[in-house]
């Protein structure tokens, strides 16, 4: 599933018209909403901060190219979820960014 999560993130453009990916990429963060598992976090870092920095050119973007798009809304909820339950997965002394230094501006090729 990390590999197909890596590759599902690499694929995401910053064009709101393409919808390929957001269902499964949503599907895998719902599925580790659930099961909190730490090891996802350490194995799927790099593509995980790249999506993050994805939803941040998304969202910053006019708001007419996404908000009418289901796919979109619940992939930046879950994602938000996500989000919420990070601390509670890794807790901050072992947090992966303080080992790996990426950011944005390191993982956007967009």
């Amino acid at each position: 599933m990390d590999n197909n999560f890596e590759q599902l993130v690499s694929a995401l453009p910053l064009s709101s018209s393409f919808t390929f990916g957001i269902r499964e990429i949503t599907y895998i963060l719902e599925k580790q909403n659930i099961d909190l598992s730490s090891s996802f976090i350490f194995e799927s870092f790099e593509s995980l901060v790249r999506l993050e920095c994805w939803a941040w050119k998304v969202l910053s973007k006019d708001s007419y190219q996404w908000i009418n798009q289901p796919n979109y809304l619940t992939l930046f909820h879950t994602l938000a979820l996500f989000n919420k339950n990070f601390d509670s997965i890794v807790p901050s002394q072992e947090s992966p960014n303080e080992s790996s230094g990426s950011s944005c501006r390191e993982s956007s090729t967009s």
